[in-house]
């Protein structure tokens, strides 16, 4: 039962990011913060983790279904769940990818929602990528995955906070900060400074080695 309830959520979840990053190219929702039309809302670290949830979901999906096909041409019942069994690479691949958004669910709740306002920020678009996707994510780590992340697949879930943390300083180092609304800080991350801003992505990095311990110590597996 767990795992066609799985496969239906990944299932689910391809169509939601899908749908809402659709809805953000093509201007749905336009005016919502933290969100722009066409291929420039690549610069949030929102979508970018709801991306990569995506696509994590999206090859769950092809796999099942291509170890189902195999599992049909199985005859013992092992022979059978050894084919439809879905590989550790691919189990740590969803795993980091929902602590990325778990990430993004966490600076939304904690962090912009008490500065701008919840409604704010789960408007439009920002309602899938801000909440419903994360927490199906989480909820399918904790509860449905046959798995249990390690040590190792913890510090790997840091990559991708630490990657776009590269991409946000690079960014501003090569084209400079810029002016609202035209910055290039559309974190707002400087309005405390240099100290504050270091102290903002420590912050962040200990905050996603934290969910990713969390998500791999209540994991289900």
């Amino acid at each position: 039962m767990r795992e066609k309830i799985r496969f239906v959520l990944n299932i689910l979840i391809v169509l939601a990011v899908a749908a809402a990053w659709t809805g953000m190219i093509l201007r749905w929702g336009e005016g919502n913060l933290l969100t722009t039309s066409g291929l420039a809302n690549l610069k949030y670290f929102t979508v970018l983790s709801n991306l990569l949830e995506g696509l994590a979901a999206l090859v769950f999906v092809i796999y099942s279904l291509n170890g189902k096909r195999r599992a049909s041409h199985r005859h013992s019942f092992t022979a059978k769940r050894q084919a439809s069994a879905i590989p550790d690479s691919l189990e740590i691949f969803k795993y980091v990818a929902a602590v990325a958004v778990g990430v993004t669910l966490l600076v939304v709740m904690g962090m912009f929602g008490p500065l701008y306002g919840y409604m704010a920020m789960l408007g439009g678009a920002n309602l899938f990528f801000h909440l419903l996707v994360p927490v199906a994510a989480i909820l399918e780590v904790l509860l449905l995955a046959p798995f249990k992340a390690t040590a190792g697949d913890n510090a790997l879930a840091l990559i991708p906070t630490i990657l776009y943390a590269v991409y946000y300083v690079v960014n501003m180092v090569l084209n400079g900060v810029g002016e609202w609304p035209d910055t290039n800080d559309w974190y707002g991350f400087l309005n405390w400074g240099i100290p504050g801003a270091v102290g903002i992505a420590v912050g962040i990095f200990a905050v996603t080695y934290v969910i990713g311990l969390i998500l791999r110590k209540a994991a289900r597996g």
